[in-house]
């Protein structure tokens, strides 16, 4: 109870300080909304109670939660881009989206569960790495080796059925 009267007395504060980097008004809302899910969901709520600034710690929490919604938008847009990439040259109905699908579905059936759970979370869902340890009940420092392991395994994987690695890889 109390901290959502604290929440409440915070939130024009919190819309001040979203405005000037936020790309519009429902940005704003959502960064809001967002942020008192997470916190009410977890114990940070009692952190942000028990802190000697209150509004400084909800201040920068929305912050963060702002820049983790743009880091979501900017990483779906990049899926977007790559997905509809050179659709309009050559459109076949949408063949090879599936058989790239139906490959990146094989190849992840040839990791562990554990590898291809942090695969699929972290690089394909968009979750950050603590999210996705949340989710799977295990440490960060366990998911993070996961997944770097599934990458790696799943780049030797399609290095053999002949794709070239990325060059950013």
């Amino acid at each position: 109870m109390a901290f959502d009267l604290l929440f409440v007395r915070v939130i024009p504060d919190l819309k001040r300080r979203i405005m000037g980097t936020a790309h519009h008004a429902t940005d704003i809302d959502d960064v809001i909304h967002d942020l008192y899910l997470k916190l009410r969901s977890s114990a940070a709520h009692e952190a942000a109670l028990l802190h000697p600034n209150p509004r400084a710690y909800l201040i920068r929490a929305a912050l963060n939660q702002m820049y983790d919604n743009l880091r979501k938008a900017n990483r779906r847009q990049r899926l977007a881009n790559a997905f509809f990439a050179g659709a309009e040259d050559a459109w076949d109905g949408g063949l090879a989206n599936r058989e790239d699908a139906l490959l990146v579905s094989a190849a992840l059936g040839e990791l562990t569960r554990s590898e291809a759970a942090a695969v699929v979370l972290i690089d394909l869902c968009g979750q950050t790495i603590d999210q996705s340890a949340q989710m799977l009940g295990l440490h960060r420092g366990t998911v993070h080796r996961n997944r770097q392991r599934g990458l790696r395994r799943l780049r030797a994987l399609l290095g053999n059925l002949g794709y070239p690695p990325r060059a950013d890889s």
